[in-house]
């Protein structure tokens, strides 16, 4: 539907979901932009594949993307989100995740059945501490983070959006920039990879 619209004109569509009668958009892209499609599930991986023009997600499984390729997203970019939380101590980080990003243990259908933010609230007070901060990057050390984009990379993902849960956005991008980044080439050779490989032989 929303492809349709960016065809310009008026547009009506009849759909199983949505109807839409006499849309238009006045003021079109001069290209249309992607559409990227989320997935956390293998039938959403498959989904994705036939109909966006890219996957994203924050499970860094390489069975997804298999799937996604499959299902005719062969060639299309594949996003990984990494939720991190710099922090100049990882016990600062773990308090800092617990109080900004506790529906990180929350799992399974909770997360879209959930309506309201009390709701929210209520389920948090049941998930046990180290299940929100379990398998996350946490602190100031770099092989931690760098652990955490490896398994997307492994998984077969070529983007990686790294999520820094607040407060710290300045240090964590002076981390960034200063400690992990510098430990990937963008010219499209696999820089980390053959120094993890260099590290592992010594």
């Amino acid at each position: 539907m929303i492809r349709l619209l960016w065809k310009g004109g008026w547009q009506t569509h009849h759909g199983k979901y949505f109807v839409v009668e006499s849309a238009r958009i006045f003021t079109l892209p001069e290209k249309s932009p992607c559409i990227m499609m989320a997935a956390s599930k293998p039938g959403a991986a498959e989904l994705a594949g036939g109909v966006a023009d890219g996957l994203i997600s924050f499970e860094p499984k390489s069975d997804l993307v298999r799937r996604f390729e499959w299902a005719g997203g062969k060639g299309k970019p594949r996003y990984g989100q990494l939720t991190v939380c710099y922090a100049p101590s990882k016990q600062e980080a773990e308090r800092i995740v617990r109080k900004h990003w506790p529906n990180e243990g929350i799992g399974g259908s909770l997360m879209t059945d959930l309506a309201l933010p009390k709701q929210f609230d209520e389920v948090v007070k049941l998930v046990r501490p180290e299940t929100i901060i379990e398998g996350m990057p946490l602190g100031p050390e770099p092989e931690d983070h760098l652990a955490g984009i490896k398994q997307f990379i492994d998984a077969g993902f070529d983007h990686i959006y790294v999520h820094q849960v607040e407060p710290h956005q300045g240090e964590f991008f002076r981390f960034y920039a200063n400690k992990i980044l510098s430990r990937f080439s963008f010219d499209g050779s696999e820089k980390y990879a053959r120094q993890a490989g260099q590290e592992q032989a010594q």
